[in-house]
């Protein structure tokens, strides 16, 4: 499994925003939202599952905790993985989020 995150910002933008995670991880910067609109994606943030076969197996948009939960434990079924506490205590209360293009 490999987790990564596409932020819709220019390079330096999104290493500005992610800090020490944009060492750790892998990023994709997608200033234009090229990515966004070819996932059909609404609303960010999201959490997409993107299976082996380069298709969305799950989708959560918005911070919605219990659908989060849902994308983590359907990557848990597919990938051997435990699945993290969503929500954890000191997470935001949830919201809707931002138009996914802008």
């Amino acid at each position: 499994m490999r987790i990564a995150f596409l932020v819709t910002a220019s390079i330096d933008e999104a290493k500005q925003f992610l800090g020490p995670l944009a060492e750790r991880f892998l990023v994709f910067a997608d200033a234009e939202r090229t990515a966004v609109r070819a996932l059909a994606l609404e609303t960010l943030p999201a959490f997409v599952h993107i299976n082996q076969h380069h298709q969305v197996e799950a989708v959560a948009e918005g911070w919605e905790p219990e659908q989060w939960r849902a994308v983590a434990t359907n990557l848990s079924d597919r990938m051997d993985w435990t699945v993290p506490i969503i929500p954890e205590n000191r997470d935001p209360s949830p919201f809707v989020g931002s138009p996914a293009l802008g």
